[in-house]
């Protein structure tokens, strides 16, 4: 059992495990991990993907990326996802 506390309120107990997390070195590990491996990052506006049977092709502008694996992180956007039916997502906060 984990306790927060601050100025106004007694500490207040959490059932559930519980951690902060550093973004910033979290972040720079992470793409160092990544550049190691080989990737390569980009920076542009992603127009559109095409997905083949062994590689994506990933629409960056006027140039073409090919990746075996492809994150959209549009949120509701969903901008590179198609799906067979309407998909209302509703609303989500996280803080």
């Amino acid at each position: 059992v984990i306790t927060k506390q601050d100025e106004i309120h007694k500490p207040t107990r959490l059932y559930r495990p519980y951690a902060q997390v550093d973004r910033d070195k979290l972040k720079k590990k992470l793409l160092a991990r990544a550049t190691d491996y080989g990737a390569e990052f980009k920076t542009g506006a992603v127009s559109g993907v095409d997905h083949e049977f062994d590689v994506s092709i990933v629409r960056v502008g006027k140039e073409n990326v090919f990746a075996r694996q492809v994150l959209d992180a549009t949120g509701h956007l969903r901008k590179l996802v198609e799906f067979e039916r309407e998909f209302t997502p509703g609303y989500q906060a996280a803080y």
